[in-house]
C-alpha cells in the first residue's frame, strides 16, 4: 500500500532503486538484496500476467494491482531496453550466463512464453528509471481481504479510500478484485495476523 501511494503521488511506476534514493516512501520486498547483487536494483518490473487471478492466490508482493495495456511499450522513451526473464530473479544463480538469465531474441520468447509462467517478468530500464501512467489515469484492482484493522476499520474501504485521496497528478480508478472459483485468498487472508493485514492495507 505505502509503495503504491507513492507510485500515484509520482505519476507512475518506480524503480526501487529511484524510491530509495530519493528517499520515498516505500514497503521494503523480500526480494530487494538479490535484486541489488544481481545488478536490477534500478529497473522497473512488470508481470506479463495478474498472478493473484491465474495462481487462485493472494500475491506475495501485496494486494494492489496496476493494470496496464501492452501497448504502453510502444511509447517509452529513447534508449529504454525491455528485456524478458527467464524465471523469476530471485532464483538467479551468481554463475548464471546473461543467455540463462534472459532470453535473447524474440523467435526465441515466442518459444518459451507461455501465459501463466509467473517467472517470466518484463524488466525495464528506462532513463528516468519512470514508467508513466498513460493519460494520467491509473487502474488498480485492490484486493478486498474481508478482515478489519486493528484500528476496527473495514480494510478494504480504508485501503481504497487512501489510495483515492491520495495527492497525485493521477485520476486512479479503484475496481474491488473479483475472484475466480476456487481461489484460496480469503482463507490466506483470514489466517494474516492483525499486524499483517495493517501492513497490507494502511
Amino acid at each position: 500500500m505505502t509503495t503504491s501511494r507513492t507510485f500515484l503521488q509520482q505519476g507512475g511506476l518506480l524503480s526501487r532503486g529511484f524510491v530509495e534514493d530519493h528517499g520515498l516512501n516505500h514497503t521494503a520486498q523480500f526480494s530487494d538484496q538479490s535484486d541489488k547483487t544481481n545488478g536490477i536494483w534500478h529497473r522497473i518490473f512488470l508481470d506479463h500476467v495478474d498472478i493473484h487471478d491465474r495462481a487462485r492466490e493472494k500475491n506475495l508482493y501485496g494486494p494492489v494491482l496496476f493494470q496496464f495495456d501492452l501497448n504502453i511499450l510502444l511509447t517509452l522513451a529513447a534508449r529504454t531496453e525491455i528485456l524478458v526473464t527467464r524465471k523469476n530473479p530471485v532464483h538467479w544463480n551468481e554463475r548464471d550466463s546473461d543467455s540463462e538469465r534472459w532470453f535473447r531474441t524474440k523467435d526465441e520468447l515466442a518459444r518459451h512464453i507461455r501465459f501463466g509462467d509467473f517467472g517470466k517478468m518484463l524488466v525495464i530500464k528506462t532513463p528516468s528509471e519512470k514508467l508513466d501512467f498513460p493519460n494520467r489515469k491509473a487502474l488498480i484492482i485492490l484486493d478486498d481481504p474481508q478482515r478489519k484493522l486493528s484500528s476496527g476499520e473495514n480494510a478494504y474501504t480504508h485501503a481504497k479510500n487512501r489510495l483515492t485521496t491520495t495527492a497525485s497528478p493521477v485520476n486512479a480508478s479503484i475496481e474491488r478484485r473479483e475472484c475466480r472459483k476456487g481461489c484460496s485468498c480469503a482463507k490466506e487472508y483470514d489466517e494474516d495476523t492483525n499486524e499483517e493485514i495493517d501492513v497490507y492495507f494502511t
